[in-house]
């Protein structure tokens, strides 16, 4: 990506580059890698530990090898983030040493923390023992941490990994040193003698599963990007001059390109319709359940997908410029702004390491000077140990195994304590629409003009609607299969994009669609050519159900006007009673939704939200933006919702619920997910 900045005086052109940084820890190797980048005239750099990832903004003249060569140069190694691929492997295959090597320490740590704990099961040498145990875990598998140390010191910095380093090696070498001198001078000496090997297990041991979970949850963190990137990893079909069609990948797309796209596939790119009609499911995108028609001169968003209808469609944006890709960007800002406040354990440390080597360097020299040498070595190794960050390092990761597997217990996927913490001061509460405070499926909800429908005319309706692949029709499919009438045979089954699907059943001509499209049979009757009875009936129940919002269609046989339908996608069962609740717990309810006003308005009173704070017809950049909006109004914010609209707002908020029945960004950008799909 590139552009233009005002740097003395005149004009530069800029790009952004987003790399993949490997080997950050701590918050410390955050400041360190911007420091290093920052240091090259014209360059800002934003670095992210919990995604592994800098972006830089630096003049075009500034060549990519200088900038790895920066990370390099700060003790870090680093790539493209095209290279994500590779990245996603080496985090797994760091994953498998970190495991193996917990598997060891815990092995060979369990024996030594009890027979050093326990002095009934204490023998005669089995300090020696300890030793050899402890031996593979102090420089194999804490070797992690020791690297990590060894680097920093190379480039004068420091960090919790200094310290877990110092005290793991100070335990195991000051043991190592007082056995050894105990043993030469005989006697009981060595058998008596402190030791300290049950320290080297214990800590290496809970410090590896501490980073093993920390591993998990970075590479959670850009699940939520790579979902919205496999969006616009797709397929495109693109049509030459000369009418042939090539296969190709999304990403060679370009602007003015002529694409094909049939029923069932996804966009590939934004584009508009050049020929063709076609229903196209923007769930994703807007959160509204019925498909949105589209005809010539209509856009198309990419990652939505074409419920039916073949269109031709000419590509007007591709690679960053597309709206899945501007989506993808709102939500690594926010979890990036969002990482920022959960390491205050590592920003200490930049002090805190430090002053605890200095402490236990003026320990030694302290005791040197009263006189006691042997104390001095014991001593600064006692500061060292106890300094080792236990609490910091070791609480964490147990709290966060107690608190998950007792969320996990209930169906609650709690991604980390942090969250819980955040959770204490939240005070609004803003809900998706579909598949939130709603089921997400679209089905009948009233009917009129139906009581006197036969058998076959059931049938009838049955056939043609199961012949369509369209939401709308599947829900009227399933409706009549409820009434128990088995399915007729259809012939020439036409669908009709933007109005509804046509069949021959059993001899008789079956339209089901749109009311114009329905009664406007050219063959037997005319759009005024209706009965008197079921046309009064109709008009007022229509009036009716397109106030409230309802999708009507309209089955007529052989001309005759049958019946209408009223399709909708109802409030869950328990919505009402989770914003009562949310109230009772000083929660401020909201309803935020891309469907229409009639239809946010309907599920908001039913669900007991009111009507000032119901925002409908809302883009993802608006369900952020209205997040964004509380938080600057002092509020802190949990945002519920199911689909990929939804990701760049549950990254954003303080706490983010996702639906574990919606799509795999919204699970990956929010920090609970609801398995259960149970707003209960």
């Amino acid at each position: 990506m590139t552009g233009e900045t005002v740097a003395n005086g005149h004009v530069e052109s800029v790009k952004v580059t987003d790399l993949h940084v490997a080997g950050m820890t701590c918050a410390s190797c955050v400041a360190r890698v911007e420091r290093k980048l920052s240091k090259i005239p014209g360059v800002q750099a934003s670095v992210d530990l919990a995604t592994e990832s800098a972006r830089v903004i630096a003049p075009t003249s500034i060549s990519l090898d200088s900038l790895l060569d920066a990370v390099k140069a700060a003790g870090y190694e680093a790539r493209t983030r095209t290279a994500s691929t590779d990245a996603n492997s080496d985090a797994e295959l760091r994953s498998h040493d970190l495991r193996r090597r917990l598997l060891l320490a815990t092995v060979l740590g369990i024996p030594v923390v009890l027979v050093s704990m326990v002095m009934p099961w204490q023998f005669n040498g089995w300090q020696w023992w300890a030793a050899a145990f402890c031996a593979p875990i102090a420089w194999w598998c804490a070797l992690p941490f020791h690297s990590v140390a060894l680097r920093q010191l190379r480039h004068g910095s420091s960090s919790m990994d200094t310290l877990v380093s110092l005290g793991v090696a100070a335990a195991w070498l000051g043991s190592a040193y007082v056995l050894v001198r105990a043993n030469t001078a005989g006697g009981h000496a060595a058998h008596s003698v402190h030791v300290w090997f049950e320290v080297v297990a214990a800590v290496t041991a809970f410090l590896l599963l501490g980073r093993l979970l920390e591993q998990r949850a970075t590479r959670e963190s850009g699940a939520a990007i790579r979902e919205l990137l496999a969006l616009q990893s797709v397929r495109a079909r693109r049509e030459h001059a000369d009418g042939t069609l090539e296969d190709i990948a999304s990403d060679v797309v370009m602007v003015g390109d002529v694409l094909i796209i049939n029923p069932g596939e996804l966009v590939p790119v934004d584009g508009v319709i050049i020929d063709g009609a076609t229903a196209v499911d923007e769930s994703m995108l807007t959160g509204e359940s019925v498909p949105v028609e589209a005809t010539v001169g209509d856009h198309l968003t990419g990652g939505t997908v074409v419920a039916s209808g073949r269109v031709r469609m000419r590509a007007t944006a591709v690679g960053a410029a597309t709206r899945i890709a501007q989506i993808s960007e709102l939500v690594v800002r926010a979890q990036s702004r969002k990482s920022q406040t959960q390491r205050l354990a590592d920003r200490i440390s930049s002090v805190f390491v430090p002053i605890v080597i200095s402490l236990a360097i003026a320990t030694a020299v302290a005791w040197v000077i009263a006189g006691h040498g042997d104390t001095a070595v014991t001593a600064a190794i006692a500061v060292l140990v106890v300094a080792c960050p236990c609490a910091l390092g070791l609480a964490t990761p147990t709290a966060m195994l107690a608190g998950v597997g007792r969320g996990a217990a209930h169906g609650i996927l709690i991604s980390g304590p942090e969250v819980l913490e955040r959770a204490a001061a939240v005070d609004s509460i803003v809900f998706d629409k579909t598949g939130t405070l709603t089921s997400g499926r679209l089905r009948v909800v009233e009917t009129s003009g139906t009581d006197a429908l036969s058998i076959a005319q059931w049938r009838a309706l049955s056939a043609t609607a199961g012949a369509s692949s369209h939401p709308v029709a599947r829900a009227i499919a399933e409706f009549v299969a409820g009434q128990g009438h088995a399915p007729a045979t259809a012939s020439d089954v036409v669908e009709h994009p933007g109005a509804g699907v046509s069949a021959t059943v059993d001899g008789s001509h079956a339209r089901l669609g749109k009311a114009q499209w329905a009664v406007a049979d050219a063959v037997t009757r005319s759009v005024d050519d209706v009965p008197t009875d079921i046309a009064g009936e109709l008009d007022e129940h229509l009036a009716e159900w397109h106030q409230v919002g309802y999708s009507v269609v309209v089955f007529t046989l052989n001309g005759q006007t049958k019946g209408a339908f009223a399709i909708a996608d109802e409030p869950r069962a328990e919505a009402s009673a989770v914003v009562q609740a949310a109230t009772s717990e000083h929660l401020t309810p909201w309803l935020v939704t891309g469907d229409h006003a009639a239809v946010a308005a309907r599920v908001a009173a039913s669900a007991g939200i009111a009507g000032e704070r119901v925002r409908s017809g809302v883009s993802p950049e608006g369900k952020q933006a209205l997040v964004t909006d509380l938080q600057a109004q002092g509020h802190r914010v949990v945002m519920v919702g199911d689909g990929i609209n939804d990701a760049a707002a549950l990254a954003a908020a303080d706490i983010g619920i996702a639906m574990g029945a919606g799509t795999g960004a919204a699970i990956a950008a929010g920090d609970i997910t609801l398995v259960g799909s149970n707003l209960s």
